[in-house]
This record gives structure tokens, C-alpha cells and sequence, in this order.
């Protein structure tokens, strides 16, 4: 089951001191917690758009997600970070896009 981080000295830590990986359109920020499970913030650009587009984004990578949960490891904070370009990719580019950036998490 997916969390989502919703602490903003959490998310600040995150930002501050976590490490990034990217795969154009997403970068990834993560930092081990000392949870047994991970825990979600999703940030498209403000660049994207409206609210609605930025919604859709976060609705998109929220399902993206749930299903290449199994290729995160567990016990990190991730942010996932998105660019307008994301609109350009299906959802089986945009799977593998996360699939790829989850891997790379250590």
C-alpha cells in the first residue's frame, strides 16, 4: 500500500538532503525513512500548466506507480518530479520510464 508524504519537515529534508536520478520527463528525489514502506510526493512543474493538467499528472503518475510498486525498494521518501513533456508519452512509455528510475534507487 502506497503513503503519502504529507509532513512538510519531511518533504523539506527530502529536498534538501535526498539524491536525484533522472529519465527525462521524470527525476526522482528519494531518502531512506525508517518506515517499512515508501512514501509518495507527486510534483509536476508548475510549467505544466493549470491545476487541471497538474492533476492529471498526479492522477497519472499515482496509477503509474501503484503498478510498478514492486520494483521500488521499501523504506524511502520519493518525490517524482514531472516536465510538461510528460503529456507526450502513453502510459506504457511512462511505466517504463518509472520502471527504469525506480530500479536505480538504492
Amino acid at each position: 500500500m502506497e503513503e503519502t508524504l504529507t509532513s512538510k519537515k519531511d518533504i523539506r529534508e527530502l529536498f534538501a538532503s535526498g539524491k536525484r536520478v533522472t529519465n527525462p520527463p521524470l527525476t526522482v528525489i528519494y531518502r531512506g525513512n525508517s518506515l517499512e514502506q515508501n512514501r509518495f510526493l507527486y510534483c509536476p512543474e508548475r510549467s505544466v500548466g493549470k491545476a487541471v493538467r497538474r492533476n492529471r499528472i498526479r492522477r497519472r503518475l499515482r496509477a503509474a506507480v501503484a503498478e510498478t510498486a514492486g520494483f521500488f525498494p521499501k523504506g524511502f521518501d520519493i518525490a517524482i518530479l514531472a516536465k510538461p513533456s510528460l503529456f507526450e508519452k502513453d502510459h506504457t512509455e511512462l511505466l517504463a520510464c518509472l520502471g527504469l528510475l525506480a530500479r536505480r534507487l538504492k
